[in-house]
């Protein structure tokens, strides 16, 4: 709930997603780490990086199904198949330090979109 963030890098977050994890979650003030578009042909993986712990194997299953492989420090950490109609969102979220959280916010855009 702190107005800034203790990492300067993070830019606070204002958005839509703001609104929508503030109904879900019991924070009130949100920060981000970095945001990615990623495009995946149907039956592929992609690895996509977070941090320099962070990172994810995202698998297109087809239609509106996604699988998604959250690893820290190199080890799995959690799996998750999901169907995830457009303008839906799957959030992956952990406890962390400080009363705080940290979360992976996922949502399908359209082919044409960014």
């Amino acid at each position: 709930n702190d107005p800034t963030s203790p990492n300067p890098k993070h830019k606070k977050l204002d958005s839509v997603l703001t609104q929508w994890l503030a109904k879900k979650f019991k924070w009130t003030s949100y920060f981000e780490e970095n945001q990615q578009v990623v495009s995946i042909p149907l039956n592929a993986t992609k690895s996509v990086p977070l941090s320099d712990v962070c990172k994810l194997d995202i698998k297109y299953l087809g239609g509106t199904r996604i699988e998604v492989k959250l690893y820290g420090h190199g080890k799995l950490v959690h799996t998750v198949t999901h169907t995830l109609p457009q303008n839906d969102r799957l959030v992956i979220a952990g406890d962390d330090k400080n009363d705080s959280a940290w979360f992976i916010a996922f949502k399908l855009l359209a082919p044409d979109s960014k």
